[in-house]
């Protein structure tokens, strides 16, 4: 096809190439000129080769045409082949889909009643060890008090004894005691009291001893930020009149009979104040204070 295409260019070429090689027009007659064009043997293969230039253009034309609806119908062919093509991967890519969302939505069911089933146990098995926390909870705390109860009634008890005791003592001492409720004259008492200067202070203040102001009917070992010997510190009897008065007498015997215990012990010196008349005058002082 390209040489029928390409041979009446060639003669077309050689055609305008042979007129532009052609002598100048010369000057003759006219009718001379008339003669001379018709009897040309150029003109002649001219009309020759236009006529041939026309017939290869025809078939040019022709088979163009023929390409065309080749082309056309091949075009054709394609688009409808590419359509095809497209609808079915368009219904692959939805059966795909469709086949991915199924197993997605399967596998999000199977994990949400796994998780359900998981949490589920969890909280059954955070009740039932809550329930058994409760129990013995409730159990260790009943047993706690239980045996605080015990204790508080054995202490109880052992305070009751031995204040029994101890009041049992105090009451059978071979020593003077101011006779509960004497009256005693202040005045001489607090020259008595002098003595105590050193130790203790007239006021709530501490010194190295407790401060005397409040101290008769205060509870023995009482006072706070008081370093007590441990008879004083258990606090098993309070500062009446006749404990004041044995107190005054002998300190390191009666802290003894006070507390119940022969082994124990006081840092205070005996004074051993054991005229009744100046226990009375001395606690009568302690009084105004």
């Amino acid at each position: 096809m390209k040489n029928r295409l390409f041979l009446p260019c060639i003669v077309l070429l050689s055609l305008a190439a042979c007129q532009n090689e052609q002598p100048a027009t010369s000057t003759a007659p006219a009718s001379q000129q008339t003669s001379n064009t018709a009897t040309s043997p150029a003109a002649s293969t001219v009309a020759v080769t236009k006529e041939v230039v026309e017939t290869h253009a025809k078939e040019l034309q022709a088979k163009m045409a023929e390409g065309k609806q080749v082309a056309a119908k091949a075009a054709e062919q394609l688009t409808q082949s590419v359509t095809d093509s497209a609808a079915a991967v368009k219904a692959a890519a939805a059966t795909q889909a469709a086949e991915a969302a199924k197993a997605a939505a399967a596998t999000k069911a199977a994990e949400a009643a796994e998780a359900a089933a998981a949490t589920k146990a969890a909280e059954a098995a955070k009740a039932a060890a809550a329930t058994k926390a409760t129990e013995a909870a409730k159990a260790a705390a009943a047993n706690k008090a239980a045996e605080a109860a015990k204790a508080a009634a054995v202490t109880k008890a052992a305070e009751t004894a031995k204040a029994a005791a101890a009041t049992a003592a105090v009451a059978s001492l071979p020593i003077a005691a101011a006779p509960m409720g004497a009256v005693g004259n202040a005045a001489k008492g607090k020259s008595l009291a002098n003595k105590c200067k050193g130790c203790h202070n007239f006021t709530a203040k501490k010194k190295v001893g407790p401060g005397l102001q409040g101290v008769v009917g205060r509870k023995a070992g009482s006072m706070a930020g008081m370093k007590y010997s441990a008879a004083l510190a258990a606090g098993g009897w309070d500062w009446n009149e006749k404990n004041l008065a044995v107190w005054l007498c002998d300190s390191k015997k009666a802290v003894k009979t006070l507390s119940g215990d022969p082994s124990a012990s006081t840092k205070m010196g005996a004074q051993r104040i054991c005229d009744a008349t100046k226990q009375a005058d001395l606690i009568a002082f302690l009084k105004t204070l």
